[in-house]
């Protein structure tokens, strides 16, 4: 939408404040009053300012989001650029709370902003300001205004508008207008037609009777076809491939969901630092060609992290990576990682692990790859040692934005040292998994679901038996209230191994429980099953349940308390006569541009001998 006419009279819209008029303002998503002549703005020294902040009325949510708007209130801890620099930031604050008084449904409302006592609209440039200034904001924001009449034109048949809040009796937030109308002129584009666009717009607001009344009219335009797609800016990767990769051929009905799968696609190859595929349609024209413009980023990179658990003590890893390797985005890692490094002094008590990954993008289809990977690793466990080589190969596609399914067959030979004596494994299978996804951000989710599937099944040659491992695991986030200070956070997951016995499967099929992605304040996998002669080993069932409670109490600071819980059995369903291992603590998290930074602290509740008291660990990301 881009442009908006409305009838203002002594019925009509409007917005008063105590301040002149600003030069610009935004409503729907509109621009009024804008104007062409460039600002001039003086950096001179810093400027300190004391700032006073009221909303009159109970509006909690208005509250928090003014505080969120408002740039002198963000910024109040640190001196602004000077006079001019404060003046800047107090005009633009006059339209970013119109907007977000608008945005609740207030259109009566009054925002005062005074420096040293003067209303900040009214002041020249060259005013003289103390330092510090005193700043105060006033926000009357009046009486709630609902909507009367909300009308869209040439609505495509069968559009739902039902999540907006876009209709008569409900409140006037004007996010709901841009909403609607965004999502009226989606449906008609996902038909083909590209340039359909709400020129017009007539919003009329009744102050006595606290009513807004809106029409919007939809121009669908005609129904184009995609055009040629060309690409420039790669030196590396080779034109045609990513042409292919766009999976817009030519002639087919323009869609502009398929626009951003295209642009998700080249974004994933991970092979360029920017990707803009830009429609190009022409007035009149029913055929539209893409634009594709990469940018190359370094072929190749190599990396270095760490890890630290009191009870599993210092790890460190590293990789190389190559992201174009035969000039159609393949990508070469090679890994390795000691982890353990602290619970011994002899390096032979470590964990090893080296190993090499080829992924070619875009095999049989552009959102299938295929993956080749080789491992060597050594395990040093509480139950079970562990020498393991494997190789697998396979595909992964996305089936959806958020289902993505994949499929490996798998070779791995291993040589156990166990409760069991030495005994040596080797495996044939294929490993299938399907994820779905539905967090909104999945390092720091405050609300969604995530799902987990997977099935392996596999033939175990030195016994002879065929088995099948299968596991779901389901993560859910809620909100307590209408901000994300109070997050409540739960992990579910079951597992199952049928077909085979305990003692004739390796332990890597078997399940046990513990550690930072599993229950906290235990050693990483040291809980299983303890058979009637006393030997520990792996388990053919298992039930894990985790719950959190993440507060935030800064922008970047906040802790978690929570509590978890795991069950290991004997049986392929679940056991329930065998020990509920239970943890609890509280953790820190420190917001980054990475991520969260987590430092967990937890304990056993059924705390047996040997256990650690606590158990500490740090690591990027929630813990799930």
């Amino acid at each position: 939408m881009n442009a908006i006419s409305s009838k203002l009279s002594a019925t009509g819209l409007c917005f008063i404040m105590s301040a002149a008029p600003m030069n610009a303002i935004e409503i729907f998503g509109f621009k009024f009053f804008e104007s062409d002549e460039p600002e001039t703005v003086e950096l001179i020294s810093p400027l300190n300012y004391d700032l006073t902040w009221t909303v009159q009325g109970d509006d909690v949510n208005l509250k928090t989001n003014i505080k969120r708007a408002s740039a002198l209130i963000r910024d109040m801890d640190q001196p602004a650029s000077g006079r001019a620099g404060l003046l800047s930031a107090a005009n633009g604050d006059y339209q970013l709370l119109v907007e977000t008084l608008y945005a609740r449904g207030y259109y009566a409302g009054r925002v005062s902003i005074t420096l040293n006592g003067a209303e900040a609209s009214d002041l020249p440039l060259d005013v003289q300001l103390p330092d510090p200034t005193p700043v105060v904001i006033s926000i009357d924001p009046g009486p709630v205004y609902t909507f009367r009449t909300a009308e869209i034109n040439n609505l495509l048949p069968g559009t739902n508008l039902d999540d907006f809040g876009f209709a008569p009796g409900l409140t006037a937030n004007s996010n709901a207008v841009r909403d609607a109308g965004r999502a009226a002129v989606k449906e008609w584009a996902k038909q083909g037609h590209a340039l359909a666009d709400i020129p017009d717009a007539d919003v009329v607001a009744d102050h006595s009777a606290r009513k807004l009344d809106v029409s919007l009219d939809v121009v669908s335009g005609p129904k184009v076809v995609y055009g040629p797609v060309s690409v420039t800016g790669t030196n590396r990767v080779r034109p045609e491939f990513l042409e292919y990769m766009t999976d817009l051929p030519t002639g087919k009905t323009y869609d502009p969901d398929e626009v951003n799968k295209a642009r998700a696609r080249l974004l994933k190859l991970d092979a360029f630092s920017v990707v803009d595929v830009e429609e190009q349609p022409l007035e009149g024209a029913d055929t539209m060609p893409i634009a594709v413009t990469v940018q190359d980023r370094k072929p190749r990179r190599f990396g270095a992290g760490a890890t630290l658990s009191t009870l599993d003590g210092i790890g460190v890893e590293g990789f190389w990576l190559h992201r174009n390797i035969f000039s159609r985005a393949e990508r070469l890692r090679f890994d390795g990682a000691v982890s353990g490094i602290g619970r011994s002094l002899d390096p032979q008590d470590y964990d090893y692990e080296l190993g090499a990954t080829f992924i070619k993008p875009g095999a049989f289809t552009p959102d299938t790859d295929f993956r080749l990977n080789v491992t060597v690793a050594q395990e040093k466990l509480d139950n079970f040692d562990a020498l393991t080589f494997s190789l697998t190969a396979g595909l992964s596609s996305v089936i959806s934005e958020r289902l993505t399914v994949s499929g490996d067959f798998t070779l791995e030979r291993s040589r156990i040292d166990d409760s069991l004596g030495r005994r040596r494994f080797q495996l044939y299978g294929f490993d299938t998994q399907a994820t779905y996804e539905r967090r909104d951000v999945p390092l720091d989710a405050t609300r969604g679901y995530y799902l987990d599937l997977t099935a392996f099944p596999f033939y175990e040659s030195k016994s002879g038996k065929f088995g099948l491992r299968t596991t779901a695991e389901a993560r859910a986030y809620k909100q307590l209230g209408s901000s994300e200070r109070f997050v409540l956070a739960g992990r579910a997951k079951i597992g199952s191994v049928a077909g085979i016995g305990l003692t004739e499967a390796p332990p890597q099929v078997l399940f046990f429980s513990g550690g930072g992605g599993s229950v906290r304040g235990f050693e990483y996998l040291a809980n299983g099953v303890t058979l009637p002669n006393g030997d520990e080993l792996g388990g053919r069932s298992l039930v894990e349940v985790s719950g959190e409670l993440r507060t935030r109490l800064t922008e970047n600071f906040g802790v978690v308390g929570f509590i978890d819980a795991g069950i290991v059995g004997t049986n392929p369903t679940p056991d329930w006569t065998q020990e509920i291992n239970v943890g609890v603590g509280v953790g820190l998290r420190w917001r980054t541009g990475l991520g969260p930074l987590r430092v967990d602290v937890a304990r056993a509740v059924n705390h047996r001998s040997g256990d650690p008291i606590v158990g500490v660990y740090i690591g990027l990301g929630q813990a799930f």
